[in-house]
């Protein structure tokens, strides 16, 4: 099966092959087999065809030879990307061969291959899990997705050219193949790394020039990658227990026996290796991330067969196997039994995820159909889906944890995006059911952001600071559940553009989070509902929006998936975990994606059309997403109900499971409602309710041992300590000002929509004092003089500099406004985001006025009240500080308030 290393000698290979025509079953016709062979004298050996059913073909019968002498001399390091190419343009040259065909994976089509089948990053450098090299007598080139242009253009040398997939004015391989290569050329690849359909679908569009295509028994990359190869692994296989998996192996077997009868399969061939641990109950750790294992599995009638490595079974794996009717055999015994079983049965296979080696095995007896497994295991059961549910918790107290350490203490040490990868794995092993990553934390700082699937090195790595957006993607693999979360954040202050792209991404999630859909809806049909608000402004991305996650699997799972690309005809339904990840990407500057994993349930409608069932989703992630990034005057109403009742949820979920006071705190300001009235209060009153009585306590137990000259010392600092803390929460003001006094307070209750009562507390300040403490305490008393007329609700940002104005005299109201006197009044700066309510009474005979009063607390006064009161006649204040490019509240209602109660504080 896997080709033994050649030694390090001088030697020749040669080939020889006819132009024949395999009967294949309609799947592989007119495919030309190649079969590599060594001999240590100097003159070559000939190697035919393997023995398959044959016809005549019409084109004559040739040979050719491939003597290759460039690797004559000992390697003493690995060869690098510049070293490899031409020694194997040189053995295309050598051998008659047009042009080589190098995949990313392994013998299963694995997304991410055991580092041993790595030969398209070995001989490239590109590093991408998605990718096709080819390498050409004169070229090479990559083809791979908008994931990775800028890590492929970052990763490849000068030698190498990036073909982009769905980018215009890039062909196709099968294009560039047709364009570029002279009719009559031949064509290699790895049969073995190639799917059945690919190499079909391959074969079709070049026979139409005549350019055959021909599999290859060894890679070629496999007799350059001779030092430095990483091993096979060898890692044990392990039980995957039933009340994780909800199902047993036996009763999924008989299942899947079932549907086999259905459709006159014999045998069942499982080449996925998720599939196979699906299926088994088993997990192993091959596969970086993925708890798979390197195995193939055979499902027939009465008898199932296993092959792998059989020094990866346990004991107790085996008496597993044997009770669930599994014969165990050697993991390079597959190809030969194929061969021998397809001879009086049919196998059935799915020729996108069999190799084409394994294809040609079995092509005489063979079913080409997508098998049921996929869909089966998509579909997560109830103790699947608690499992999911269990694990997304965890990782939201790892991930929240981390996040509170990076926000008050990484990012001030100056951390590197990769010691904060590490910082963050460290913080999810803290829990005993984590097993590792669901794959490579993605930590990208600025420009590292915008490369979709960035992974940081520790030698290259950026460190993170406050000046720029910081985009962390990760995951977990738990026992019992797989997870995958993505947040962008800004810890200093992120500009106007960053905020305005940032919330229309998460208008995107949210539109496809809220989204309802009919009975038999494919995930294509909902990608735009992602993409919309981004469309709305020219802007878009380059990834699919969603794709499915394994449960205690693989994090990237089929066969449904949501995304702009037509193909996928799975559709949606309940029990299936799907990612909703949209994102916007500046090159050179950021990126940012907000993803959450969703599950697929039932919803009820207000009708059913067609009684049809109608499906919505539910998430599962557990990860606030930043405030400060949202421009909250782009939401509209639900939006922002939305990201209230999201944060909620992660509130009530995590709140119980945080041991650490101070990540509950963060925890706590970082779930509060958009408009709230508190984002510090609960916690404060925990924390001083506790401190106080631990306080209390201490000083009575400490007060009996201590002299009386001592307790009176520690009474004197403890009230030097509360003066001096009460004297750090007076308003910054301008020096050149005279501090404010407060001259009178009073309270309105209000009514806000779909939010209950809100009690408002008016302080007001000196310089506007004389004309309105008496207005005020006429509306206080509800006085019939100054009766209410009506509100709106602004937001004021966190960060934004409040500035107290003086009365402009009637004179000056009559002349062209001037903002110059803002300079010259007393400057608050308000660090917590809140609702501000406008409040306008009806004008007197004098001058109208206009307050601006807000909700949330002021933890540089008493916590109990803050005062934006400004007197002017005729003006709009918002509009002052929109010339005045101060930062600003929304100009537009979001809720109606109203006044059911006004009073004066006692």
């Amino acid at each position: 099966m896997f080709p033994k290393h050649l030694s390090l000698r001088s030697y020749r290979l040669s080939f020889c092959f006819s132009g024949t025509t395999l009967k294949t079953n309609r799947a592989l016709r007119d495919i030309v087999l190649v079969r590599l062979g060594r001999r240590s004298s100097g003159s070559p050996i000939y190697v035919g065809t393997k023995s398959h059913s044959i016809l005549k073909s019409c084109r004559p019968r040739h040979k050719f030879r491939f003597y290759m002498n460039s690797v004559s001399s000992p390697q003493t390091s690995t060869l690098t990307p510049k070293q490899i190419l031409p020694q194997l343009q040189k053995m295309l040259k050598d051998s008659a061969l047009q042009a080589l065909v190098i995949s990313g994976t392994d013998p299963h089509l694995s997304e991410y291959p055991p580092a041993y089948f790595n030969r398209r990053e070995f001989v490239s450098g590109f590093t991408g899990s998605a990718g096709t090299a080819l390498v050409t007598q004169e070229g090479a080139f990559l083809w791979t997705d908008g994931r990775y242009f800028l890590l492929a253009e970052k990763e490849l040398d000068e030698n190498w050219k990036l073909m982009k997939v769905g980018v215009a004015d890039y062909p196709t391989l099968e294009e560039f193949l047709l364009q570029t290569l002279p009719s009559h050329s031949a064509v290699a690849l790895d049969p073995f790394c190639h799917s059945v359909s690919f190499v079909d679908n391959l074969k079709k569009k070049l026979s139409s020039k005549d350019i055959s295509v021909h599999l290859l028994d060894t890679n070629p990359v496999d007799i350059l990658w001779t030092v430095g190869r990483p091993a096979l692994p060898t890692d044990p296989v392990r039980i995957h227990p039933l009340e994780y998996a909800g199902q047993s192996c036996l009763d999924k077997l008989e299942s899947i026996r079932s549907r086999m009868r259905d459709a006159g399969a014999d045998i069942l061939l499982v080449s996925l290796l998720d599939e196979i641990a699906w299926v088994l109950n088993l997990r192993g750790s091959d596969i970086p991330h993925c708890p798979v294992f390197l195995a193939y599995l055979l499902i027939g009638l009465d008898r199932n067969i296993l092959y792998i490595n059989p020094e990866k079974v346990p004991v107790s794996v085996q008496a597993y196997l044997s009770q669930c009717n599994v014969e165990i055999r050697r993991y390079e015994e597959i190809s030969s039994d194929l061969k021998k079983f397809s001879g009086d049965m049919k196998i059935w296979f799915d020729p996108l995820s069999t190799s084409a080696a394994l294809g040609l095995a079995c092509e005489t007896g063979g079913l080409l159909l997508s098998t049921p497994i996929p869909l089966m295991k998509g579909v997560k059961n109830e103790s699947e889906i608690r499992g999911m549910r269990d694990a997304h918790r965890r990782d939201g107290v790892a991930l929240v944890s981390f996040l509170k350490w990076l926000e008050t203490e990484g990012i001030y040490d100056q951390v590197s995006e990769y010691e904060a990868a590490e910082k963050l794995l460290e913080f999810r092993s803290m829990h005993s059911e984590f097993i590792t990553e669901s794959f490579p934390t993605i930590c990208g700082s600025g420009p590292n952001g915008a490369i979709i699937h960035y992974r940081p090195m520790p030698s290259d790595s950026r460190t993170l600071s406050t000046k720029e957006l910081i985009l962390l993607d990760s995951g977990g693999q738990y026992v019992d559940g797989t997870t995958d979360v993505t947040r962008t954040f800004h810890f200093g202050t992120p500009d106007e553009k960053q905020r305005e792209y940032f919330t229309r991404v998460l208008q995107g999630h949210i539109a496809l989070d809220t989204a309802v859909f009919p009975k038999g809806t494919i995930g294509h049909s909902l990608d735009p509902y992602a993409r919309r608000k981004l469309w709305e402004y020219g802007l878009d991305y380059r990834h699919g929006t969603g794709h499915g996650v394994g449960a205690a699997l693989n994090v990237h799972e089929g066969p449904h998936s949501i995304s702009c690309r037509v193909g996928n005809n799975v559709s949606l339904r309940p029990g299936m975990f799907v990612s909703n990840e949209p994102g916007y990407y500046e090159d050179g500057e950021f990126g940012i994606r907000i993803e959450n994993i969703l599950l697929v349930v039932g919803k009820e409608t207000p009708a059913r059309f067609g009684d049809i069932p109608f499906y919505g989703f539910e998430s599962f992630t557990l990860v606030p997403i930043q405030k400060k990034m949202i421009k909250l005057e782009l939401l509209e109403k639900h939006e922002v109900d939305w990201i209230d009742r999201y944060h909620s949820r992660v509130w009530n979920e995590l709140n119980s499971r945080i041991d650490d006071v101070s990540v509950k705190e963060w925890l706590w300001i970082n779930t509060r409602p958009l408009l709230s009235t508190g984002d510090n209060a609960f916690i404060e009153d925990h924390q001083l309710s506790r401190r106080s009585f631990l306080a209390f306590f201490f000083g009575i137990l400490l007060s009996s041992f201590l002299p009386k000259r001592s307790v009176e010392a520690a009474e004197q600092h403890q009230e030097s300590t509360v003066a001096l803390d009460k004297q750090e929460k007076k308003p910054k003001i301008d020096p050149r000002i005279s501090e404010p006094v407060i001259t009178s307070k009073c309270f309105f209750d209000l009514e806000v929509e779909n939010r209950g009562k809100k009690r408002v507390v008016i302080g007001l300040y000196g310089g506007v004092a004389p004309k309105t403490s008496q207005l005020f305490s006429d509306l206080c008393n509800c006085n019939q003089s100054f009766s209410y007329l009506g509100s709106q609700v602004f937001r004021v940002l966190d960060g934004m500099n409040i500035q107290i104005g003086r009365k402009f005299s009637p004179e000056e109201v009559g002349q062209t406004p001037r903002y110059e006197f803002l300079e010259e009044c007393c400057q608050f700066h308000h660090n917590i985001e809140g609702l501000v309510s406008m409040v306008r009474t009806k004008p007197s005979r004098d001058i109208d006025y206009r307050f601006f009063i807000s909700t949330a607390p002021a933890p540089y006064l008493d916590d109990k009240y803050i005062t934006f009161g400004k007197v002017l006649q005729g003006m709009d204040w918002i509009h002052e500080i929109e010339k005045l490019k101060t930062r600003k509240p929304s100009n537009q209602p979001i809720w109606k308030v109203s006044v059911t109660a006004c009073g004066r504080e006692s």
